[in-house]
């Protein structure tokens, strides 16, 4: 079962309150005074507990189940997948990868080397067009709305793809589970800034990878759960990311001790569950935990 030591600190100390009034064999001017003092501790104890907010150290990491290797993908020899991969190698040969991975994760994790010639190496130079850019729906930093606009590494990795190519570039919000019928439909030409997990390879073309992310179990600090063997009987959260569902279901601990795994539908929902002590630990990768603590 789940820690509750809030509850718990809570419930000692209202018992304390209740001490205090009840020991008050004095006069009203007394009573007052211990009254005062009493309601006083009350409001300290609830500004502690609210000030937790979102300070790393509420949080524990109990262990990594997987890696997330972030990509483009394509349908199945889809001519389009070509030019944007070469302009992805120009991206990461530049240092503008790099660039907008220190902006918006504050780090540089680009793993994608890339040729500055990649463009110009291509077959046939890019004709004008239109480009439909999935990305994923809701996800502080990789694509979110911002004062009515699409902001966030993966909107600033695709118009930059764009700006080489010479395309007009339209995004489309996705989730993961979704990229499939997406491309199959039409609806979108690449799914950009996913799991390349989430699909089978031989079913679509893959873009090289370009960063890569650990895909970890955190857990609350105060339920003192150290490794995958104290999670034995509890539900478990996890974003609903392809990615990240499958290492939990190829992770043997977590199928041998776990009780069951929810999804949520943005890594904010997880965290809530989380929080709101509706599950135990969650699953999700690095990028989006330091994104949620941070912001």
């Amino acid at each position: 079962m789940l820690y509750h030591n809030k509850r718990r600190a809570w419930e000692g100390s209202r018992a304390a309150l209740i001490d205090i009034l009840r020991g008050c064999r004095m006069k009203k001017a007394k009573r007052f005074s211990a009254l005062l003092l009493a309601l006083a501790l009350a409001l300290a104890l609830a500004l502690c507990l609210c000030a937790c907010g979102e300070d790393p150290s509420v949080y524990t990491i109990i262990d990594t189940v997987g890696e997330k290797r972030y990509g483009t993908i394509f349908r199945l020899d889809d001519r389009v997948a070509e030019p944007v991969n070469a302009a992805m190698s120009v991206l990461a040969a530049s240092g503008e990868l790099s660039v907008l991975s220190t902006q918006w994760l504050g780090q540089d994790i680009i793993c994608l080397s890339g040729s500055a010639d990649a463009i110009t190496q291509l077959d046939e130079p890019p004709q004008p067009r239109t480009l439909i850019v999935g990305v994923e729906e809701d996800t502080i930093p990789l694509a979110y709305l911002r004062d009515g606009e699409y902001a966030g590494m993966s909107v600033d990795i695709a118009k930059a793809i764009g700006r080489l190519l010479g395309w007009e570039v339209k995004l489309q919000p996705i989730s993961s589970q979704d990229i499939a019928a997406q491309l199959s439909s039409g609806n979108i030409d690449c799914a950009l800034g996913f799991g390349l997990g989430s699909v089978s390879a031989e079913a679509y073309t893959l873009g090289e990878c370009y960063m890569t992310s650990e895909i970890v179990l955190m857990t609350k600090t105060e339920y003192d759960m150290h490794r995958i063997k104290d999670l034995k009987g509890e539900k478990i959260g996890s974003v609903k990311d392809a990615a990240v569902i499958t290492a939990l279901e190829n992770n043997d601990k977590v199928v041998k001790y776990v009780d069951s795994v929810t999804a949520y539908l943005s890594p904010t929902r997880c965290m809530n569950a989380l929080n709101n002590g509706w599950c135990a630990a969650v699953a999700m990768d690095r990028i989006m935990i330091k994104a949620y603590i941070s912001n």
